[in-house]
């Protein structure tokens, strides 16, 4: 319920209330920890959107890639391309449509606690990529809790992008995400409403990665050969070869 409230106030998502605001919400709600606040600003009407979804649940080393890899990436795109004036980077925890265990996972997290964890952990990554570059004060960061009340079934993407207010949106996914994107809902209504793909490699190579997924949607995209820019690969990282089952055993 209290998570549902809060997302009610993301501006630029369905559902938002048009009585309500995001700067209306407290300050560790938006940036986490304290100390972390005044790292980043409050884009209420950003001109790109980045966005990672996941149960994250428990939230581990090939997330936290994930994320820095972006952060890392966003503030390169700032500096290629003079249009992006502001860029928000969002998390949305939720279940996994494709997974079976998704009574379990509701059972086993607190969905209040996730939030304020992830809040947390994506401000310490925001205070840590501000060390390396001043572009972090054109970036906001955040978490959102709407899909995350104890009612909430699983969320399509196709189902919330696309009523998104952000005309630029790109999503973030691992390669064991793009790997499984032909059995997304409606994958060729995603291809045609994102900009870009932002792949993390974790076990699979730089040419399968662009290809393998895209030859299972021939059929539903006669314009496949225009989609090939869509696809970035980001860099390589600590977590890549080793799959998200062994790293959660680690845990």
């Amino acid at each position: 319920m209290v998570c549902s409230w809060i997302g009610s106030f993301f501006d630029f998502m369905p559902g938002h209330s048009p009585k309500k605001s995001l700067h209306q919400l407290p300050a560790w709600m938006i940036h986490g920890r304290d100390n972390f606040k005044d790292q980043g600003r409050l884009n209420l009407f950003p001109h790109q959107g980045i966005f990672y979804g996941g149960t994250f649940w428990p939230f581990h080393s090939g997330h936290k890639a994930c994320i820095q890899l972006a952060l890392k990436k966003m503030t390169d795109c700032t500096d290629f391309n003079p249009n992006i004036k502001t860029q928000i980077f969002c998390l949305f925890p939720d279940q996994n449509p494709h997974k079976t265990n998704n009574e379990e996972l509701k059972k086993s997290r607190c969905p209040f606690a996730l939030w304020k964890s992830l809040l947390n952990e994506l401000a310490s990554m925001m205070h840590s990529t501000a060390h390396s570059t001043k572009k972090t004060k054109l970036i906001s960061s955040y978490v959102y809790p709407g899909f995350l009340s104890d009612d909430a079934g699983a969320n399509p993407t196709v189902d919330w992008l696309q009523e998104v207010t952000i005309k630029d949106k790109i999503l973030v996914m691992g390669d064991d995400q793009w790997q499984q994107f032909s059995r997304w809902k409606n994958p060729e209504v995603l291809l045609e409403i994102s900009s870009q793909f932002w792949i993390v490699p974790r076990l699979k190579s730089h040419a399968e990665l662009i290809s393998s997924p895209l030859q299972d949607l021939d059929q539903k995209i006669p314009w496949k050969k225009d989609f090939d820019s869509k696809i970035v690969i980001l860099e390589g990282h600590g977590s890549q070869g080793v799959s998200s089952t062994q790293l959660r055993s680690l845990l």
